[in-house]
């Protein structure tokens, strides 16, 4: 009797347990049939051919676009490295020019600086005296030879003037009666040449050989406290 209590409570408690099942609306089977649609729709067009070949299409311009990238920086680096090697190149270059420039011009101040000497020698020491002689050889050596590879063009029309001077002031013929002075504007006489004639001709030289030194070492801003003569 008690064992047939208990199964009768036991059942009780089960049925009392189950919840009643409760039917779908309408709306709501409708709302599940469109999302199982929707998600049906969104498999087979993602499966679809159109689908591949749009991925395939988009696949192939990144890959061209990263192949153009790829060239791009391949020549951008090139031309980088072409732009430093021109621009070495044309230091170098710079660098090489402005070393011969001071080579010359140092070159070109040690021979006017030797002129200059020699020919104010020539004007004031004794005619044929030994520093005389010594003096006449270096000049013609300089006339004739390294001075010749550096002079400007004032320069070298000081020299020729002075060498035809010279030539009177020793007792020797020329062909020409006069020179020109470039500066002065005025012509020279060569006839009956004395040693003012020669001592102001060496001194014309000087003048100008300065003039020419300060031009090309010194600032055009400084210039004027050396006192060249413009």
């Amino acid at each position: 009797m008690a064992q047939a209590n208990n199964w009768a409570i036991l059942e009780g408690a089960i049925i009392s347990s189950i919840k009643p099942v409760t039917m779908l609306t309408e709306a709501e089977k409708t709302h599940i049939e469109l999302q199982e649609k929707y998600r049906a729709e969104v498999a087979t067009k993602f499966k679809s051919p159109a689908k591949i070949n749009l991925i395939e299409t988009t696949t192939k311009i990144l890959q061209g676009l990263a192949i153009i990238v790829g060239i791009w920086a391949t020549w951008h680096e090139f031309k980088k490295y072409n732009e430093e090697k021109i621009g070495k190149v044309a230091e170098e270059t710079r660098q090489a020019n402005r070393d011969f420039s001071k080579m010359f011009y140092e070159k070109q101040l040690e021979y006017y600086a030797e002129a200059v000497e020699v020919t104010a020698m020539l004007a004031n020491e004794v005619r044929d005296s030994e520093d005389y002689k010594t003096a006449r050889q270096k000049f013609y050596r300089l006339y004739w030879g390294k001075l010749s590879l550096v002079e400007d063009k004032r320069v070298e029309a000081r020299m020729v003037q002075f060498e035809l001077l010279l030539q009177n002031y020793e007792g020797k013929q020329t062909q020409q009666e006069r020179v020109w002075d470039g500066s002065s504007k005025a012509w020279i006489s060569l006839r009956m040449v004395d040693q003012n004639d020669m001592q102001s001709a060496s001194l014309r030289l000087a003048h100008d050989a300065r003039m020419h030194t300060i031009n090309t070492w010194i600032d055009s801003a400084d210039r004027a406290n050396y006192n060249a003569l413009q």
